[in-house]
C-alpha cells in the first residue's frame, strides 16, 4: 500500500476507498497545500468541490455560487463580498462557533439557525474552515433519503 493511500485512510477514514483513492490523494495534497496558505474563496471552492459528489452552480443570480451534494446546498460563496462564505451547520454547534469566533455569525438572507457566514480574514483557522466544510457536507448528507445518502467506509485499515 502506498504512503498516499495510508495517509488518505488516516486523514479521511470516512471517505470511500478503492477507486476513490485517487480522489483521496488529490484531496490530501489540496488540504496540505491549504494549511500553509490563508484561506480565500478559490481555496474554499477547491475544498468544497473536493468532497464526494459535490457540484457547484449559480441558482439565484450571478453573485452567489452554491455547492451541493445530491441537489442539496451545503455551502456558498457570495461574490459581492468575497471575504465571506456560507456553510450549513448543526444548530447547537452554530451557536458555539458564533460565541467562540466573532468572524462567524448567522448568515445574512439564510436561516440563521442552521447557516453560518464565515469571514475569511485569516482569524478563523483554515483547518477549522476545512472541518466546517466537511461538517456542512455531513449535515446535508445525513438528511438525504437513505437511498440517496453517500455511504462512507468506517474501517480505517480494512
Amino acid at each position: 500500500m502506498s504512503v498516499g493511500k495510508v495517509w488518505s485512510k488516516v486523514l479521511f477514514p470516512h471517505f470511500p476507498q478503492g477507486k476513490s483513492s485517487v480522489f483521496l490523494g488529490k484531496t490530501l495534497f489540496l488540504l496540505l497545500h491549504l494549511i500553509f496558505e490563508i484561506m480565500n474563496i478559490e481555496k474554499f471552492r477547491e475544498v468544497c468541490l473536493a468532497l464526494p459528489y459535490a457540484t457547484e452552480d449559480m441558482p439565484f443570480d450571478d453573485t452567489v455560487v452554491v455547492f451541493r451534494i445530491k441537489g442539496k446546498i451545503f455551502g456558498a460563496i457570495i461574490l459581492d463580498r468575497t471575504e465571506l462564505v456560507v456553510l450549513k451547520c448543526d444548530a447547537e454547534y452554530a451557536i458555539e462557533l458564533r460565541e467562540q469566533f466573532s468572524e462567524i455569525e448567522g448568515a445574512y438572507h439564510w436561516n440563521k439557525k442552521y447557516w453560518n457566514q464565515i469571514s475569511l480574514n485569516g482569524s478563523v483557522p483554515d483547518d477549522l474552515i476545512i472541518s466546517l466544510c466537511r461538517h456542512a457536507f455531513d449535515e446535508v448528507n445525513k438528511k438525504l433519503p437513505k437511498k440517496d445518502r453517500i455511504v462512507f467506509n468506517d474501517n480505517l485499515f480494512s
